[in-house]
C-alpha cells in the first residue's frame, strides 16, 4: 500500500529477503487477505475493520502519522505490530518500536548509522522527559532540497556533536528513561493528512488572496469537506464575511484562576496571532495543537454548558445542532464573537473516551496534565472503523476523517439532518484532535432532532 515513488524500495525488500511483492488490485481487501506483511498509513490501517478478517497477516508496520492508542490496542494483540518514524529528508525511516498493549506508545530508538538529538532553542541537549525538538544526523541525511537554497539552509544545519550535517525536523518530542523516543507534535504549523505534509501557514497565505479575506487576521482556521465543494463554497461567502477564527491570547491572571509563575491563563479572542500562540505554548510546555484545542474545548463547554469534555476525534457528514446558548454567559476570560452561530458540525461518532472536568480555580498547565494522565489510563476501548460506521448508519457518500486544528467550527448555514439513535457505540483514539461534549457517560451515535 505504499505511494508509487516507494514501489522500487518495496520490490527490493521484498527480494532481499525472498517474498513475493502482493502488488494493488481491484479488490484491495482480497490482496490483503493473502498478505503477510503490511506497511501503511494509521488511517489506511483504521479502515481496515477488524483484524481478524486477514489471518494470512503477521506483521504490520505504520508510519507516515501518529498512531492511534485505539489502533494499536486493536492490531497488537493480533500481529507483530510496528510503529515507524523518518522524514523523507533522512532516507524516510530513523526509528522504529514495536508496540504491544502494556505500553504507551513510542517511536523506538534510532536505526544503525542515524544520531538523533532533542534539542532546544539554542540548539542545546534536553534531559530526559523533557520536551525538545528532533534533529536528525548521519549517513540518511539528504544534501537538501532541490532548488530551494533558502529552506534548504533553514533545515539542514551542521552538526555541533561532530556528525556531519543534521535535519531540523519540527517534531516535538521525549527521551523516555527506556531509551525509546516518544513524538509530540509539532514546532510549526504542519500537520499531516493521509501521510501527506499540509502547512497552515501556506494555507493560510493563500486565503488571504481572496477578495473577502480581511488582511487583519493573521491566524486562520478552515474547515471544508472535500466531497461537498458547493456547499463550501456557500459557506466561504457567507460566514468569512464576518468571521475567520477564534484564537488566544495571554491576558492577566482573573480572579477565578490560580496559577503559579509557569502557568498562564487562557482566554479566546480574535487579536492574537501565531507567534503569541507559540510563546504561550512554550511557556506551559505544550504544543500549540494541544494549547488550541484545549481552548476549544474550553468554548464548547460554554456553549454545553457542561464541564464534562471529551477530547478526541468526530468522523462523519453530519451537523449537530447547540440548543438554549447564551452568547452573553462568557466570562471576561472566555470571550465570543456575538454573530458566531451555534451549530456544531460533526457528530459524536468516533472519539476517544479521553475525559477532563474543567474547574475555573485551575491552571491550564494542570487541566493540560489531567487530560494527558486520563488519556494514559484508557487501557482498552472499542474501536470502529469507517466502514463499519458507513454501514451502521446508513450514511450515503464519503466520510470525511479529518487531521486540521479547529474542527468543530461554527457554521452561518447548516440544514440539521439527524442521524437517528443508534445503540452501539464507537470509540477511536486521535488524541486532542475535536472536542465534543456529551451528556452522558457513553459516546452514542445520536443528533438532537
Amino acid at each position: 500500500m505504499a505511494s508509487p515513488k516507494y514501489f522500487g524500495a518495496t520490490l527490493v525488500l521484498s527480494l532481499s529477503y525472498g517474498a513475493t511483492l502482493v502488488m494493488r488490485s481491484e479488490d484491495d481487501l482480497w490482496a490483503l487477505s493473502t498478505a503477510n506483511n503490511l506497511t501503511c498509513t494509521p488511517n489506511a490501517l483504521s479502515l481496515l475493520g477488524d483484524p481478524n478478517q486477514y489471518p494470512q497477516l503477521k506483521v504490520v508496520a505504520v508510519a507516515g502519522e501518529a498512531c492511534p492508542v485505539a489502533l494499536k490496542d486493536l492490531w497488537a494483540p493480533r500481529v507483530k505490530l510496528f510503529n515507524l518514524y523518518g522524514p523523507s529528508e533522512c532516507a524516510i525511516m530513523t526509528h522504529g518500536s514495536r508496540l504491544s498493549l502494556t505500553e504507551s506508545i513510542a517511536i523506538g530508538s534510532v536505526l544503525a548509522n542515524v544520531h538523533c538529538y532533542l534539542l532546544d532553542d539554542a540548539l542545546r541537549q534536553v534531559p530526559f522527559g523533557i520536551l525538545g525538538e528532533f534533529y536528525l544526523s548521519g549517513i540518511c541525511v539528504s544534501p537538501g532540497y532541490i532548488n530551494l537554497p533558502e529552506m534548504t539552509e533553514e533545515r539542514f544545519l551542521v552538526d555541533p556533536f561532530g556528525h556531519g550535517r543534521m535535519y531540523k525536523t519540527g517534531d516535538l518530542g521525549r527521551l523516555l528513561p527506556n531509551g525509546q523516543f516518544e513524538i509530540a507534535g509539532r514546532q510549526d504549523s504542519q500537520v499531516k493528512l493521509k501521510g501527506y505534509r499540509i502547512e497552515l501557514d501556506e494555507v493560510a497565505n493563500h486565503m488571504m488572496q481572496h477578495p473577502s479575506e480581511r488582511p487583519s487576521f493573521r491566524h486562520v482556521v478552515d474547515y471544508i469537506q472535500a466531497q461537498d465543494t458547493r456547499a463550501a463554497e456557500e459557506f466561504w461567502r457567507s460566514y468569512l464575511n464576518g468571521v475567520v477564527v477564534t484564537s488566544l491570547e495571554t491576558n492577566g491572571i482573573p480572579r477565578n484562576c490560580l496559577a503559579d509563575s509557569s502557568d498562564q491563563p487562557l482566554s479566546i479572542d480574535t487579536t492574537a496571532c501565531l507567534s503569541s500562540l507559540s510563546e504561550t505554548a512554550q511557556t506551559i510546555r505544550v504544543t500549540v495543537a494541544e494549547l488550541v484545542k484545549f481552548a476549544w474545548a474550553a468554548t464548547v463547554r460554554k456553549y454545553t454548558r457542561q464541564n464534562d469534555v471529551v477530547f478526541g476525534q468526530v468522523v462523519a457528514n453530519r451537523d449537530i445542532p447547540v440548543h438554549d446558548v447564551d452568547r452573553y454567559s462568557f466570562s471576561t476570560r472566555m470571550k465570543l464573537l456575538s454573530n458566531v452561530l451555534c451549530i456544531i458540525r460533526g457528530p459524536l461518532v468516533s472519539t476517544v473516551p479521553s475525559r477532563v472536568q474543567f474547574d475555573d480555580t485551575l491552571s491550564v498547565t494542570a487541566m493540560l496534565e489531567g487530560i494527558r494522565l486520563e488519556r494514559g489510563a484508557v487501557s482498552s476501548h472499542s474501536h470502529a472503523s469507517l466502514i463499519d460506521i458507513k454501514r451502521w448508519n446508513g450514511i450515503e457518500g464519503d466520510l470525511f476523517d479529518s487531521l486540521l486544528v479547529y474542527q468543530n467550527v461554527p457554521t452561518a448555514s447548516s440544514k440539521v439532518r439527524p442521524v437517528g439513535q443508534p445503540s452501539k457505540t464507537f470509540s477511536t483514539d486521535h488524541t486532542l484532535e475535536i472536542i465534543v461534549t456529551p451528556a452522558a457517560a457513553g459516546l452514542s451515535c445520536c443528533a438532537n432532532k
